[in-house]
């Protein structure tokens, strides 16, 4: 994994104007995605979050992420 400072991602924006496309493309995407994700944090149960939700739209995650994180952002033990 890579990571990048603020300033050095304003300076790939200046430096690369098709960077900008797709920085903005990316961050489209995942803020639609936050916003159909959230409403089901609050009003789903742990259990619902766990199997209808995460084991549905996100399988790959189980292969990437601890068992705890993955209980602790859904608020289950």
């Amino acid at each position: 994994m890579l990571s990048i400072t603020p300033q050095e991602l304003q300076q790939l924006y200046r430096d690369f104007p098709e960077f900008n496309y797709v920085g903005r493309q990316l961050i489209e995407k995942y803020y639609v995605l936050s916003e159909q994700w959230t409403p089901n944090l609050r009003s789903r149960t742990a259990a619902e979050r766990y199997g209808l939700l995460l084991l549905r739209d996100f399988p790959m995650v189980f292969q990437r992420v601890a068992l705890q994180h993955i209980a602790s952002h859904l608020g289950m033990r």
